[in-house]
């Protein structure tokens, strides 16, 4: 297995003080989206709590062109949920050193349906993540 880490550019906001957003959104199939995010910084400290829920139905129509006589088909057992926390923390000192410590949870149950034949699946997984990363980032000074 080959394992590795992709650093996007995600800078930490400091003297921010607090913000928050909050989104719901409803989608096709019975999907339900819920979003999050809760932000707090000050000089030399900042801190971002983010939290998802999505859970869906998932019974969709569609034409099963494996079938002699390209039927129209409703798939089911296919509903899954999707949650999460992701925690950031940030310490910053002097002017350039900074540490940050970054936690994210993942939980996902989904049914597992079957496409190609007459019986009902009752098939599920469940995935469940944690992930913990800490960076220390140093920032040399450039001179004018």
């Amino acid at each position: 297995a080959i394992v590795g880490t992709i650093h996007l550019n995600n800078k930490a906001s400091f003297n921010k003080g607090y913000s928050q957003s909050l989104s719901f959104q409803v989608a096709s199939i019975n999907t339900k989206r819920v979003f999050s995010s809760l932000h707090y910084s000050k000089s030399n400290f900042a801190t971002n709590t983010k939290f998802y829920y999505q859970n869906s139905l998932n019974n969709y129509s569609f034409t099963d062109t494996t079938d002699i006589d390209y039927s129209n088909k409703k798939l089911n057992h296919a509903d899954y949920t999707n949650k999460g926390l992701m925690q950031e923390l940030y310490f910053k000192f002097k002017t350039n050193h900074q540490v940050s410590v970054k936690l994210w949870y993942n939980n996902t149950q989904r049914n597992l349906p079957l496409f190609n034949s007459a019986s009902v699946s009752k098939q599920s997984q469940m995935d469940e993540n944690l992930k913990l990363n800490a960076d220390y980032l140093f920032t040399k000074k450039t001179q004018t």
